[in-house]
């Protein structure tokens, strides 16, 4: 769920023409501090729940203008279409 959010700030970054490089990050580190282990199942399944549908509203206001649109993260180029595709495969 962390990649998938950042993978949505960036591309909510890029479709609004935002030029700023963006960070990498590294999920390995990230996944220890998340407390899943601490939380019930079935609020991690109610937040993915969640989560995706709000990924699927923001990707789905994006016109064929935005998607198009590209930035660099984690020193790579990319647009926002291509987020869209590694946050369904991730």
């Amino acid at each position: 769920m962390d990649a998938e959010r950042v993978f949505c700030y960036r591309g909510l970054a890029f479709s609004r023409n935002d030029l700023t490089e963006l960070p990498g990050f590294d999920e390995n580190h990230w996944a220890p501090q998340a407390n899943a282990s601490g939380r019930k199942l079935s609020k991690l399944i109610d937040e993915y729940i969640n989560l995706r549908a709000s990924t699927v509203d923001l990707f789905s206001s994006f016109t064929e203008e935005m998607l198009d649109r590209e930035g660099t993260a984690s020193g790579v180029k990319m647009n926002v279409a291509t987020l869209g595709f590694l946050i369904a495969g991730h």
